[in-house]
């Protein structure tokens, strides 16, 4: 098996010096693509990914140990060994707690060393990989299960908040569920359960959170750059159930309650927060849509619900994004 291996390091005698490592180990196949700037890196590992990938931390435009967590953060799918020219053991602690496979200090290693490393990290992250998708997965649909959402949205959370970077959250409900299940049999029901999944994982990115949270309930978290971002994503997800339900041919129609929260603009010191919020606004969604005189979902203290994003659902289009809402810097806990 031919490794491919992305070495992102902007001294080009190191880049150098890792290549002849390598190359002095015979015993395994590899292709070495070097970046020497983090945004090239970021390009290389989009366009053709990475067996494994080996990061200086110190970049010209990134430094410290934001550089591993901004890199982590887009590419958890990917494992990463931090190679750093300081002998820091809180350093290379916190790397490891945030998630990096191994910390090696530069010249204290030669191409075995470097192979069994990486070799040992591949192993590693595919039976973490493994291991988390057992435990953190919805058995029916295959998404993250509520488990798996807090997890692995947390840790993108708390690194949106480190890096001062947007954030946003679907909260999804299915409507008349129930109807189905009491109508047309639970097998149908599970198959509205799937279908929906489905379409979540078209509509969104792989580096988003996509989850089952339970029941018929579904939640999306996703970083951005700015809480308008947000908008488009809701109205292409509405956009998809509409297109699906012309095509289906299935004997029941597919609909949803949406709410939208954005760390940017909502009261989200910590994650639950901010899926408090959406779900304010799902809830409010569905009450004002039904014109139910039940009493209102109470949100967080803080937050903008229920009517920051519109009342779209039932597949069709929300209106025109509300662009009058006050921007907030981001709350960093």
């Amino acid at each position: 098996m031919t490794l491919r291996i992305v070495l992102i390091e902007d001294d080009y005698g190191d880049a150098e010096l890792v290549r002849a490592y390598l190359e002095d180990d015979a015993d395994h196949a590899f292709i070495l693509d070097h970046a020497p700037l983090l945004e090239d890196g970021v390009k290389l590992l989009e366009e053709g990914g990475a067996d494994v990938a080996l990061l200086d931390l110190n970049l010209p435009d990134s430094s410290g140990l934001t550089t591993f967590t901004s890199l982590r953060a887009r590419f958890q799918d990917i494992p990463i060994i931090v190679l750093s020219g300081l002998d820091d053991r809180e350093i290379s602690t916190m790397a490891v707690r945030e998630g990096a496979q191994d910390f090696i200090v530069k010249g204290n290693f030669d191409g075995k060393t470097l192979f069994r490393a990486i070799l040992h990290a591949i192993e590693r992250h595919q039976l973490y990989r493994q291991l988390v998708g057992a435990a953190l997965s919805d058995e029916l649909t295959g998404l993250c299960n509520r488990r798996g959402f807090l997890a692995l949205a947390g840790q993108m959370f708390k690194s949106a908040q480190r890096l001062a970077r947007g954030a946003f959250l679907l909260y999804v409900d299915l409507d008349g569920m129930k109807s189905v299940n009491d109508g047309l049999g639970h097998r149908e029901g599970d198959r509205m359960l799937k279908d929906m999944a489905d379409i979540l994982r078209d509509c969104f990115r792989e580096a988003d959170v996509v989850a089952r949270l339970g029941g018929d309930e579904f939640a999306v978290f996703g970083l951005q750059e700015t809480h308008l971002e947000a908008v488009e994503p809701k109205e292409r997800l509405l956009g998809k159930i509409a297109a699906f339900n012309a095509a289906s041919g299935r004997p029941f129609t597919l609909a949803a309650s949406i709410g939208l929260s954005c760390l940017d603009l909502d009261c989200a010191r910590r994650l639950e927060d901010l899926l408090a919020c959406a779900d304010a606004r799902m809830y409010e969604e569905k009450r004002t849509r039904s014109n139910r005189s039940a009493p209102r979902r109470q949100p967080p203290a803080g937050c903008l619900a229920p009517a920051a994003f519109g009342d779209g659902g039932q597949g069709q289009p929300t209106p025109k994004a509300r662009t009058d809402i006050p921007r907030l810097p981001p709350r960093i806990a």
